[in-house]
């Protein structure tokens, strides 16, 4: 951090303290209280010359709109958990970090990430309601293979099926569920193929 000031490092410092003890990252009133400035303009400030420094990155659109920078994340804590994937209907896209989980070094924090998967959907392929998917970061997934996918902003975990034309299928693995056709004019993007789970025993 020999590149920042004095300030500036106390509040990235701030930043990673409150992500390691509280499981969130601070929202700018947040520091603003913290190192008590008047307005959000000279915390701004600070979060830009991080920007611009490449400590973080900064999301429109949301009160906690800070990102810790990837090689700054912290490896030594684990794979990073960055919210939640459906396993029935699809959900709010993956956003938020939610905290660390602590796995052994077979999986790289740069490229992998995990998701808490919600519903049953997927219960034929093994993976259960509040199980922890270990997601590699991967521009597709094969066919037959289970990837996470962003449909219109809401991610979803399934089975991608492509069919001979090219078209995209995701399918569930219990009939109860109905397949997610994926419109080719559809806002859609891959996030990774599932590589690995993590269960927590009651």
């Amino acid at each position: 951090m020999d590149d920042l000031t004095e300030r500036q490092r106390r509040i990235f410092s701030f930043i990673l303290r409150t992500l390691r003890e509280d499981g969130y990252i601070p929202s700018v009133r947040e520091i603003c209280r913290e190192f008590t400035f008047a307005s959000t303009n000279a915390a701004n400030s600070h979060l830009d010359a991080l920007v611009r420094k490449g400590y973080i990155n900064r999301r429109a659109g949301t009160a906690r709109n800070i990102e810790i920078a990837p090689d700054y994340l912290f490896p030594e804590r684990g794979v990073p958990i960055v919210g939640r994937a459906a396993g029935g209907a699809p959900i709010d896209a993956i956003e938020n970090l939610e905290g660390y989980l602590d796995l052994d070094a077979v999986y790289e924090p740069g490229r992998h990430f995990a998701l808490r998967l919600v519903g049953d959907s997927m219960l034929e392929a093994g993976l259960r309601d509040g199980d922890y998917l270990i997601v590699r970061r991967q521009p597709r997934v094969e066919n037959g293979e289970i990837g996470v996918a962003v449909l219109a902003g809401q991610a979803t975990v399934k089975r991608f099926h492509w069919r001979p034309d090219g078209g995209l299928e995701l399918l569930p693995a219990n009939p109860l569920h109905r397949p997610i056709p994926v419109d080719p004019e559809a806002d859609f993007r891959i996030e990774g193929k599932v590589v690995g789970l993590h269960r927590l025993l009651a």
